[in-house]
């Protein structure tokens, strides 16, 4: 069913669209060219393009190119205005750098309470290869600064950042993860949304069937 008043915020040309290169961002998914982690980049290019984080009951839609940005980049943005009181990700897969990130801005007092639900996959692929066992480092952290850590089979991304005053919400096709391929990015403030959410998180924290590891 089309939900009429979006039509209607439509044609009166309420919506800002930014201007994009919808062929840049083609012609760069197929450069075999390797691309370095760089979180400061990536915070710089959402700086630019959005300025600040949503207001309340706004939505950014937002398109990254190959080499644009990832999740990590978005929370460490709402991080550089405003300190994030609880943070839920739920996440395919979690690597190394970006818990560090989540780790570091803990240290520094800029963010309190994490939850993070992954997939059971991630357990069983990292333990199989042992040098490339985030999963137990990542587990640590969590212990260390009293997170909460799930697994189940989970593919879902979404994250929500409570802040004093915001209630942030991303639904997005990243991981929380180095990841270089085009994603898709809802960015918007709407409590009803992050209590909508909050309730699945919940749900698979608590659930008796996942393994919490935290």
């Amino acid at each position: 069913m089309v939900n009429q008043k979006i039509v209607d915020m439509f044609k009166r040309q309420e919506y800002k669209v930014n201007q994009l290169d919808i062929c840049a961002i083609v012609e760069k998914s197929r450069s075999k060219e390797i691309i370095a982690f760089n979180i400061k980049k990536e915070v710089s290019q959402i700086k630019e393009l959005l300025m600040k984080p949503p207001t309340e009951s706004e939505v950014y839609k937002i398109i990254s190119g190959k080499g644009g940005f990832s999740s990590i980049a978005l929370i460490k943005f709402i991080l550089d205005n405003e300190n994030i009181e609880d943070l839920y990700c739920s996440t395919f897969r979690i690597g190394k750098k970006q818990i560090n990130i989540l780790n570091d801005a803990f240290f520094e007092g800029k963010l309190k309470n994490v939850f993070l639900v992954t997939s059971n996959l991630q357990t069983e692929s990292d333990q199989s290869q042992e040098k490339y066992n985030y999963y137990g480092y990542i587990s640590e952290i969590c212990r260390t600064n009293k997170w909460k850590l799930v697994n189940t089979n989970n593919h879902s991304k979404i994250i929500l950042a409570k802040t004093k005053h915001n209630f942030y919400v991303i639904e997005t096709s990243s991981n929380l993860n180095e990841n270089p391929k085009i994603e898709q990015f809802n960015f918007e403030n709407i409590k009803r949304l992050y209590e909508f959410y909050l309730l699945l998180f919940k749900e698979l924290i608590q659930n008796g069937e996942t393994k919490e590891t935290s």
